[in-house]
């Protein structure tokens, strides 16, 4: 519990600042860490998943204004995005499955129970996360990203290498900003040779 207040002072504190992708992450323009993961539906990702496709992951948790704040865009993005076959969307978080399942379950408008009532403000959509996500076990995968903040949001081109690093929401984006930007990043890293 103190470990989630803690990260939530963070999220907050990234939540109210821009970053620049270049000074923020060590890893921008490195090859991404090699890892194996499960979903929370039991699906299987690892190093040869990703060979020859762009990979677009997010880290968040259910308690982080921000990345509730985004998950629209993201949802919109996934939508638009599943419909190639080199291109895999995967979502990580630390919070445990059963409270990924209660918060995205039937009563999706981020009630999730009485604890996380307070996210609805944060959540002002009625659709559903229908893109993979990735639970709690996963701890190891974030430092390999040396996620330091939350949202943080990486995109990997065809050979491997993360092209794009964007911490943080600024609170003033313009409605489909987040959308705008990863799409447009997705399309140009689908469009290079591999």
């Amino acid at each position: 519990m103190k470990r989630k207040k803690i990260l939530l002072v963070f999220a907050l504190l990234a939540g109210f600042a821009s970053f620049s992708q270049e000074t923020i992450s060590p890893m921008l323009n490195k090859p991404m860490p090699t890892f194996r993961v499960k979903d929370i539906n039991g699906k299987k990702y690892n190093s040869s998943t990703f060979k020859g496709k762009v990979t677009f992951i997010n880290f968040w948790f259910i308690d982080c204004p921000p990345c509730i704040q985004e998950l629209e865009q993201l949802s919109r993005l996934y939508d638009t995005l599943s419909k190639n076959n080199k291109v895999i969307f995967l979502s990580m978080t630390f919070d445990n499955t059963d409270d990924i399942r209660s918060f995205i379950g039937d009563d999706t408008i981020g009630t999730g129970g009485k604890k996380r009532m307070h996210m609805k403000r944060y959540w002002p959509f009625n659709n559903q996360i229908s893109y993979p996500i990735i639970s709690s076990t996963h701890k190891k995968t974030e430092k390999k990203f040396k996620v330091t903040a939350w949202p943080a949001t990486y995109i990997i081109d065809k050979k491997g290498y993360i092209r794009m690093v964007n911490i943080g929401l600024k609170l003033d984006e313009p409605q489909n900003y987040l959308y705008q930007l990863y799409l447009t990043k997705v399309t140009e890293l689908l469009a290079e040779k591999n």
